[in-house]
């Protein structure tokens, strides 16, 4: 969610003079972070004349962002400013931490839960971010947590997990069964299944935390089966190759190696510098139900997609010290005395080669690939309009394709794709084929004449074509988002004006968040 949120603000002075803080709060610069990264601040204090106290109180929160360490390293509880490089990295520790009861200060928006069981805290949470889920798990791994994470997992908490995963599943109906000849043809990603190998080589699980794990890796894999509420035959062959893996000769050396997962993952070696960047966003104040409340909220961009709306966004109330004399005092105060300063501005610049080496290689799994053929995510544009959503989703013969990624294959043939083997190769990768050729083993879409007519007809033949999908871009994808990074001067009129750079945002039959960015391409 790109915005700064203040969760109280004290201030002493006049009414008027409370009045120019609040306008110029929206005019300072306050620190420049990326749009899916958080920065807590617990608290900024100032004492200056009238107007260079919103100054002051930005200059400081630019110097916090510089300090700033992960919230994931030891003894963060005991540092002023903590940061997350994302919404579903900021989950993860959530959830270690509620899990252990340990409320650290940049928790206190989420007081409540660590108010209830923890069992019932972390339902709520993954309750309100269920498309999340998976990134969060990785996040797990990453750190060397989630064999930890699942043994704290009593049967019934993971019953409840998997229902919010894939809502009135019977997991009674779901039995292990061995892999059939047919069943080996369907590669599960590595990706996927990776962080779990070394799960159950490393402990033995009751029925359903393994039965979670196998939804869990479903979700990620073949979202349109939990659409369709086709997922037992799914589950049973996931949980099968868990199993098979995780009782590979190299997984059992690992498990007679003694690695074990500690609940506190210390982040010792991730550098504490978190530079800054430039950005020129404009703010403007939008008035909550409260009559003092404050919600800074950037203009540059917003997202869209609901499960980026981070649940932070407290009202800032103004307090006013009627006993101060203004004489007595020649300079005004004014101090954020919040457990959160929250900054989450959008900057096209996000990733660029000043920024540090951990934060393009926060995510182990992320896939990166700079391709000409930019324009094949546009389609996702096209392909989640109402009605073509409505006739894939209806037909039997496309609703059985293992993943959506195989439509924009299908699509981007149809419209005379010739295919650059790195992004074919990606595409069937998450299709779960071994090979790109394999995807042409897909079966054809028969409702295909018909969508090519329907995207004529709203685009046009001269943009609906071949010459659509011709364009430098720069892909990532991780467990939870695509991220299309494409030059500013690659912006097509007729391509804006028919609205197929629009950012996708989530996209429930894709099982991802779709980001189209427009500036400088990132370097690795």
């Amino acid at each position: 969610m790109s915005a700064i949120h203040i969760q109280q603000l004290h201030f002493k002075g006049r009414d008027s003079q409370r009045q120019l803080l609040l306008a110029d709060l929206d005019r300072v610069d306050w620190p420049v972070v990326s749009e899916r990264e958080f920065l807590f601040i617990k608290r900024l204090s100032a004492q200056h004349q009238p107007g260079q106290l919103a100054a002051s109180l930005a200059k400081q929160a630019v110097d916090y962002r510089t300090a700033a360490v992960s919230g994931w390293q030891v003894g963060a509880n005991r540092e002023d400013a903590v940061y997350f490089g994302s919404h579903a990295e900021l989950l993860a520790c959530l959830s270690r931490d509620l899990l252990q009861k340990n409320q650290c200060w940049y928790w206190q928006q989420w007081a409540d839960w660590f108010r209830q069981t923890p069992e019932t805290a972390l339902v709520n949470c993954w309750q309100q971010q269920q498309s999340l889920i998976p990134a969060v798990l990785e996040h797990l791994a990453e750190r060397q947590l989630l064999t930890w994470f699942c043994r704290q997992l009593s049967d019934a908490l993971a019953e409840q997990l998997c229902q919010i995963i894939c809502p009135g599943i019977d997991l009674n109906d779901i039995h292990l069964q061995p892999i059939s000849q047919t069943d080996t043809v369907q590669a599960i990603p590595d990706v996927c299944l990776a962080p779990w190998q070394s799960v159950f080589a490393a402990d033995k699980f009751s029925r359903p935390v393994m039965q979670l794990a196998a939804l869990l890796v479903l979700k990620q894999w073949q979202p349109l089966r939990l659409l369709q509420g086709d997922v037992v035959p799914g589950v049973r062959l996931i949980w099968a190759r868990i199993i098979e893996l995780a009782e590979a000769p190299a997984a059992k050396q690992r498990k007679s190696d003694g690695l074990q997962a500690s609940p506190i993952a210390a982040d010792s070696q991730r550098p504490r510098l978190f530079q800054s960047g430039n950005s020129n966003n404009l703010r403007s104040y939008q008035s909550s139900a409260f009559a003092e409340a404050i919600s800074i909220q950037s203009q540059a961009g917003t997202d869209s997609e609901q499960i980026l709306a981070t649940s932070v966004n407290l009202p800032a109330t103004i307090h006013d010290d009627a006993k101060l004399q203004p004489e007595v005092h020649n300079a005004l105060s004014a101090q954020v005395d919040s457990d959160i300063l929250n900054a989450a501005n959008t900057s096209v610049d996000r990733v660029n080669p000043h920024q540090p080496s951990h934060w393009v290689k926060d995510f182990a799994s992320k896939q990166r690939l700079v391709t000409g053929q930019g324009g094949v995510f546009y389609l996702l544009n096209f392909l989640n309009l109402p009605q073509v959503q409505h006739s894939l989703l209806s037909d039997p013969v496309s609703r059985e394709y293992v993943c959506a990624w195989g439509w924009v294959w299908r699509l981007a043939v149809e419209l005379g794709w010739q295919a650059e083997p790195a992004l074919e190769h990606l595409l069937a990768t998450y299709c779960g084929l071994d090979r790109a050729d394999a995807l042409k083993q897909l079966p054809d879409l028969p409702q295909m004449s018909t969508l090519m007519l329907w995207g004529r007809q709203r685009y046009g033949e001269q943009l609906f074509n071949q010459d659509l999908l011709v364009i430098e871009a720069v892909l990532e994808i991780d467990a939870s988002h695509v991220d299309v990074f494409y030059k500013l001067d690659a912006v097509r009129l007729d391509i804006r004006r028919a609205g197929l750079d629009i950012d996708p945002g989530w996209l429930p039959w894709l099982g991802k968040v779709v980001r189209f960015h427009f500036g400088a391409l990132p370097t690795f």
